[in-house]
C-alpha cells in the first residue's frame, strides 16, 4: 500500500488549480482516484505535523512546505519519500539522519 499525506493532497490541489484549466470537480476527481490506485491518505493532525516540522526545521534548513511534507511523512511512518524535487535530493543525507529515506523517481 502506498500512502500520501494531507499536505501532499493540499499541494496537488493547489498546483492543479494554478497550472491547469481543470474545474473544481475535475480536481476533486484526481483526489478521489487515489484510493483506486492504492494510495491511502491517513488522517493526521496538522498540529502534530507543524510541531514536528518546527523540531526539524533548523537541522534541515528547507522551505516551510518541504518541512511539512517531511514531517507528515515521518508521522505517518512512511518507509520512504518519493520525490523529483532537487532540494530533497540534495538534502538526502540530512533527511536520512532524521529517519526518512529519500527516493528520486
Amino acid at each position: 500500500m502506498r500512502v500520501t499525506s494531507p499536505v501532499a493532497v493540499l499541494e496537488l490541489k493547489s498546483v492543479l488549480s494554478r497550472t491547469t484549466n481543470l474545474g473544481v470537480d475535475e480536481i476533486e476527481a484526481f483526489v478521489d482516484y487515489l484510493p483506486e490506485i492504492n494510495v491511502e491518505i491517513p488522517e493526521v493532525s496538522m498540529n502534530k505535523i507543524i510541531s514536528n516540522a518546527i523540531e526539524i526545521a533548523v537541522r534541515l534548513r528547507m522551505r516551510t512546505l518541504d518541512l511539512l511534507h517531511i514531517s507528515a511523512s515521518m508521522i505517518i511512518e512512511a518507509d520512504a519519500f518519493i520525490t523529483f524535487d532537487r532540494e530533497f535530493i540534495e538534502k538526502e543525507k540530512e533527511i536520512a539522519n532524521i529517519g526518512l529515506i529519500i527516493k528520486s523517481g
